[in-house]
């Protein structure tokens, strides 16, 4: 992600919008909403367009590119395009839908990359004012469904979730509220 000064950011997992001030290579140094300069990592920050919503890069990458990086980079390079239609789109997590032709080394990879996969979709929902999403996990052995959930608890304690639509997703399905938008990272 290309940043130069004055274009509008806000900062992942914290809760600070801003303007960047200098770019001197990996660090990024921005004038916040609340006054004060911080300094972070490019990969912890995420550009926002001209109208106020989040750009995300699209990259294709070799497991063999991606295997020596670390976490935080890998989340980057797997960054894919969050498309929210409707009043409560529905975010199917499924593997093969989000990356059909991605290949994985290990299951924990494939965990995070669907739970990276949330956080971006969140994100894009608050900058776009979506309160409710339902995210498709299936029943499975409930480790998406759990690891999506302790995230939520965990990351987002302004965001309201329960079992989505047994009528429509059966056992396989979490709904999210979203509440104070401000929040969501």
């Amino acid at each position: 992600m290309d940043l130069s000064p004055g274009d509008k950011v806000v900062v992942i997992d914290e809760d600070l919008k801003g303007e960047v001030v200098a770019v001197v290579e990996n660090e990024v140094r921005i004038y916040c909403e609340d006054g004060f300069e911080y300094t972070y990592q490019k990969h912890q920050i995420i550009k926002l367009g001209g109208d106020g919503s989040v750009e995300f890069v699209r990259k294709e990458y070799k497991l063999n590119e991606v295997s020596s990086t670390s976490s935080v980079e890998a989340m980057d390079l797997f960054r894919t395009a969050v498309n929210l239609i409707g009043k409560k789109p529905v975010i199917d997590l499924h593997i093969e839908v989000l990356a059909p032709n991605k290949k994985f080394e290990t299951l924990h990879e494939i965990l995070n990359f669907q739970l990276d996969h949330v956080q971006a979709v969140l994100s894009a929902a608050a900058s776009k004012r979506i309160r409710k999403l339902v995210f498709v996990h299936g029943v499975g052995k409930g480790v998406l469904r759990e690891g999506l959930r302790s995230m939520l608890a965990l990351k987002y304690p302004t965001v309201e979730f329960f079992d989505g639509s047994y009528h429509q997703f059966g056992a396989g399905a979490t709904e999210v509220i979203l509440h104070r938008f401000i929040e969501i990272k």
